[in-house]
This record gives C-alpha cells, structure tokens and sequence, in this order.
C-alpha cells in the first residue's frame, strides 16, 4: 500500500512540474501580446514637422528701443521643436540664445538672452534666396526677406 501512495505522490508532482499545457500556452500568448504592445510604444512618434530646415515668418521686437522688424528665414526644427534660425548673411540664433520651443501648432514665441522678444510662424519648406543674397550681395534681396513692422525697417 505504500508504494501505491508514493506512486500517486510521484505522478501528482510529475504532472505538477509538466504544467498545465494550456496554461503554458495562454503565458507564451500573453507574453507575446506584451511584446507586441512594447513594440508599438516605442515606435518613434509622429512628429507635425519632422525634422529639417522650414522657411518661417520671424518676429523680432527690441523691447530696450522699441523697434521691430519682421522676417522671412529658414528655421530648423528638430522633435517638433524650434532649435535655430538662419540669417541669410551666414549668422544663427540657437540653442545657446534660447530654449528650444515647441512649434508644433506651427508658431511659438520666446525671449532670447538678450531679452529680444521673437515670434516665429512656419509658412512652408525651406525658403528660397538667391545665391548673391546669401553671400551679402542685398542689392537684390528676396521678395519675402524683410519689412517694417511699426515704421522701422531694417
């Protein structure tokens, strides 16, 4: 009688270590489901404006003088943030003048470490000037590059 009992306790920790086949099969489909939905999570998101260079409407304003001016340059966007403007004669304002701002509903606005104020609207791609333009010819300047905002001009 003893050997029976240590039979079924034998068979009864067999069938425990085995496992429940169906159950097995729910954790590997669970656990493919998890891996599935981690996959999607970590799908780069979609950003408004991917990343590069957008021809935008520049807004400066100098609070010290009162004078504005308005311009048409191309703006680099990174992560759906504004992280540089390009002037045309070869000068930048970025990351070290500002914080990059979000622009994702297409403008955004900031004070640079200056203290200039700056309003900034995407309008398409990337802005097109002539050559001579950016090489500091402005005899001929782009039809969009400037113009008075309050009665100052550039």
């Amino acid at each position: 009688m003893k050997i029976v009992i240590y039979m079924i306790i034998l068979v009864f920790f067999i069938s425990c270590q085995a496992g429940d086949p169906d159950a097995h099969s729910a954790k590997q489909n669970e656990h493919k489901h998890d891996s599935a939905h981690e996959n999607k999570g970590s799908k780069s998101k979609d950003y408004t404006f991917p990343n590069g260079t957008y021809c935008a409407t520049v807004e400066y304003h100098h609070p010290n003088t009162a004078s504005s001016n308005c311009y048409t340059l191309d703006v680099a966007i990174e992560h759906d943030k504004l992280v540089k403007i390009h002037w045309p004669d070869g000068e930048r304002l970025d990351e070290s003048h500002f914080t990059a701002e979000d622009i994702s509903s297409g403008t955004c606005s900031f004070t640079s470490d200056k203290g200039y104020e700056y309003s900034i609207t995407i309008i398409g791609k990337s802005c097109s000037f002539t050559e001579s333009y950016r090489s500091g010819d402005h005899s001929d300047p782009p039809s969009r590059d400037h113009h008075t905002i309050d009665g100052v001009t550039d």
